[in-house]
């Protein structure tokens, strides 16, 4: 015991020591070389360990180059990206719901969060389906200089923007859902994803019963393509009008089947056979009937395209004051106000 006691003494003598005999016996030359060597090693250290970051964030870069090439994509324009991908929690689910959202627009992405974007709202219609019926909501916005300090703290408290650096131009809605499908291939697993509009109300429970109830649907599961679909509709030939589509963009006289934006599903397969036909440079404007063009062009085999069954998609253009309840509705359009968007997922959640 008392030999343990001395041990830390023995260690300093021998430091002392050593210390003595450095300071007398090595040549000053020798200490100064020693000491050149010492801080060359340190600052080769240093510039391998700034090396070594800049290779880092090339592997990244490169992996994102990966990420991006995928599905067989030709991405002519690298400057299409998401601004705060770091922000957003991405998340494994049955049903992706992507809305499309003006980047001012944060009272309906706020009423929807707190509405039918909320899935603690819906725990007991989730387990009528054994756990298995859920989603997840994100919002797809563009850029504007004014609004993306705002929209910055917002995608940092949620988690759940796409935030996409180009304008809020309304021909651009196709990137946006371009930019939105490829992101959720990439970083979600899911079975289904519906696009949507934040002034849309999507009706949860009855969203579940055509996933896993509806006869079509489980016949094409992992092939289906639904919404409100028009069939045999032409493009506007009218120099006045809104949408109007020149024969240079669009020369037959019918557009392929598609469905409105205000909800439209489709199965992560028919997305993935999508992608390669993503027109990135000059996307057709329509992003609704873009949609349906490029399922055209995929030519799954054995595609499933759904028509509705009675009204189940209403878009109310109408009378805008209207609010009223129907469980057999899955989307309903135009909701502008929190009291209305309330008031109907109240209802769909009894």
């Amino acid at each position: 015991m008392r030999r343990l006691k001395k041990f830390p003494l023995l260690v300093f003598v021998c430091w002392i020591t050593m210390t003595i005999l450095y300071t007398c016996f090595v040549p000053m030359k020798l200490r100064q070389e020693l000491k050149d060597l010492k801080t060359k090693l340190n600052e080769q250290h240093a510039n391998y360990t700034n090396k070594l970051k800049l290779a880092l964030k090339t592997v990244e870069k490169l992996k994102d180059h990966v990420k991006w090439n995928i599905y067989g994509m030709n991405r002519k324009t690298p400057n299409i990206e998401l601004v705060n991908s770091r922000d957003i929690e991405a998340r494994d689910t049955q049903i992706i719901i992507l809305v499309t959202s003006h980047i001012a627009n944060k009272n309906r992405r706020d009423s929807i969060r707190v509405n039918w974007g909320d899935p603690s709202k819906f725990t007991k219609h989730t387990r009528l389906y054994n756990g298995e019926a859920t989603y997840k909501v994100y919002f797809m916005t563009g850029y504007l200089q004014n609004h993306i300090g705002n929209a910055s703290l917002e995608s940092t408290i949620h988690k759940d923007m796409l935030i996409m650096n180009r304008t809020e131009n309304y021909w651009d809605l196709s990137r946006k859902f371009m930019l939105g499908f490829l992101w959720s291939l990439e970083n979600c697993q899911f079975d289904y994803l519906l696009k949507t509009d934040d002034d849309v109300f999507v009706n949860i429970p009855t969203l579940f019963k055509l996933i896993h109830k509806d006869p079509f649907v489980l016949k094409h599961k992992d092939r289906l393509y639904a919404g409100h679909m028009y069939e045999g509709l032409g493009p506007h030939r009218n120099n006045f009008s809104k949408w109007y589509v020149s024969k240079e963009e669009w020369a037959p006289k019918n557009y392929p089947p598609f469905a409105p934006g205000m909800a439209v599903i489709l199965s992560r397969f028919v997305i993935k056979k999508m992608v390669p036909y993503f027109d990135w440079v000059k996307p057709f404007k329509l992003e609704d009937v873009y949609i349906g063009m490029l399922v055209n062009y995929a030519n799954v085999s054995g595609v499933g395209i759904r028509k509705p069954v009675g009204v189940e998609f209403y878009d109310n253009l109408q009378d805008r004051r209207y609010c009223g309840y129907s469980s057999r509705v899955i989307a309903f359009h135009k909701i502008l106000d929190n009291y209305c968007m309330t008031f109907l997922t109240n209802n769909s959640m009894k």
